[in-house]
């Protein structure tokens, strides 16, 4: 998703180059498939974890895509927005 935002033009060369690395990391490769859509959530002094340890550590377009919903995430996917 951050490199469709770059490609754009938009951004300075730092975050540029961040984004790149961001991308070879894998973040946007696949890191959505398998979301939990039940995942279970707990507050935890006024911040809301997941229970799963798992789940917590997933990473941040895995989180967004928990957040949205599963509706949501599947018409990103549909317009290739999502791997």
């Amino acid at each position: 998703m951050l490199g469709v935002y770059y490609e754009l033009g938009h951004g300075v060369a730092a975050d540029a180059k961040r984004a790149s690395a961001y991308d070879q990391k894998g973040c946007d490769g696949g890191e959505t498939d398998g979301v939990d859509y039940d995942a279970k959530t707990s507050d935890e002094n006024g911040r809301r974890r997941f229970v799963a340890s798992e789940n917590e550590e997933r990473g941040p377009e895995w989180k967004m895509c928990y957040r949205a919903g599963r509706e949501a995430c599947e018409a990103a996917r549909a317009f290739g927005l999502l791997n």
